[in-house]
């Protein structure tokens, strides 16, 4: 596949995997786990033929002779046997190392266009989890919104525009994901910025309450804006009238799940008024820049996931039901809750991180902190 790689050797990185599908170069993605496992979580375009029928019947298994094949599973495991039942058939195989779990690891940075001279906003994306994280940089200062465990990330985009980063925030506490703020503020020496109002166990970072303000460059600000309802302290993060950093209240396809706390219809409620008199009051064309994306939106490598905040609220019509209505109807439409998130929340609020092969097991599968309506 690659003329950099030992072609004798049938594996392939995660991060080589990345390579070849934002290139468009042809691959067969051959998805051998369960379809239970297979339905909840797994790379767009896979196919999915459990490995037990892989050895069974290999001539069965209808893999194209045009393309090399990536075998792919949770670890890497199953997906190794196939690999070699594959090539034994004189199949271009490859195992992916480390399964779903390694391709969890894999990012992207995409440039945002948000049209401020001097300013440039990176989405940093990691399209195994769904998880949106960002880099905001005006002139040789840089801040990082909702980063991600894997904090060298950050930095060596920070320090491949020869900025620094000055401030590190977090749009709420996370369920589906550790959140790397509190390690990268310390490994930067930047400020943390946390919301007020949410439970964390730590000190050491700057409360930050609705109206409060961090200045980028002149005339420009990150404003926070208290936006309740998928957490009691969710914060939306203002730039000026072109952007919202905004946390998992509000996706580009459907809206925050109020039930990872207690009390479900009182933060059902909270995310009502948080639309209907916060958002709504909003410039439409500003752009709404999420935490996270699910399936329902199409991966396209280089391009950013965003949307204008009128285009989002127009299409989701249970934001215009009155509140009895909302309330009612996102409570009867709760997906299943994150695997793990209790674990994920604990670790969040101590603000200590496990091991890298912990936060891997806890972190496996996709982000569930939306919920949808429609199709």
């Amino acid at each position: 596949m690659s003329s950099t790689r030992d072609l004798s050797c049938p594996e392939l990185r995660p991060a080589d995997l990345r390579e070849i599908l934002s290139r468009g170069d042809p691959v067969f993605i051959l998805d051998v786990r369960t379809p239970e496992e297979f339905a909840g979580w797994h790379i767009p375009g896979a196919v999915n033929i459990p490995i037990d029928r892989v050895e069974v019947d290999p001539d069965s298994v209808p893999v194209p002779a045009d393309r090399p094949v990536v075998a792919v599973c949770a670890h890497g495991n199953r997906s190794a046997r196939a690999t070699a039942v594959l090539r034994a058939r004189g199949v271009d195989a490859w195992n992916l190392v480390g399964g779903m779990v390694g391709w969890n690891g894999v990012y992207e940075a995409v440039a945002v266009p948000v049209g401020l001279p001097g300013v440039e906003v990176i989405q940093v994306r990691r399209p195994g989890k769904g998880c949106l994280s960002y880099l905001v940089r005006a002139g040789s200062a840089a801040v990082a919104v909702c980063p991600t465990v894997h904090i060298d990330e950050f930095i060596r985009l920070a320090a491949d525009r020869n900025a620094k980063i000055f401030a590190v925030l977090d749009t709420h506490l996370h369920a589906d994901h550790v959140s790397g703020a509190r390690e990268l503020a310390a490994r930067t020496g930047a400020a943390l910025l946390l919301s007020r109002l949410e439970p964390y166990e730590f000190d050491g970072f700057v409360p930050v309450d609705d109206g409060f303000e961090l200045p980028l460059a002149d005339g420009i600000s990150l404003v926070a804006l208290l936006t309740p309802g998928h957490t009691p302290g969710s914060v939306t993060f203002r730039l000026g009238d072109v952007a919202l950093f905004t946390g998992d209240t509000l996706f580009v396809e459907s809206i925050g799940r109020p039930d990872l706390r207690d009390n479900a219809g009182a933060q059902a409620r909270d995310l009502y008024r948080t639309y209907a008199e916060r958002l709504s009051s909003l410039p439409a064309d500003m752009l709404v820049l999420p935490a996270h994306f699910g399936e329902a939106v199409p991966y396209r490598w280089g391009e950013p996931i965003a949307d204008r905040l009128g285009a989002i609220l127009d299409r989701l019509p249970v934001i215009r039901l009155n509140e009895a209505e909302f309330v009612r109807e996102v409570l009867a439409q709760l997906p299943e809750q994150p695997p793990n998130f209790r674990a994920i929340q604990a670790i969040n609020r101590s603000g200590v991180a496990p091991e890298p092969a912990q936060v891997a097991e806890l972190e496996a599968g996709p982000n569930r902190c939306a919920v949808r309506f429609g199709s």
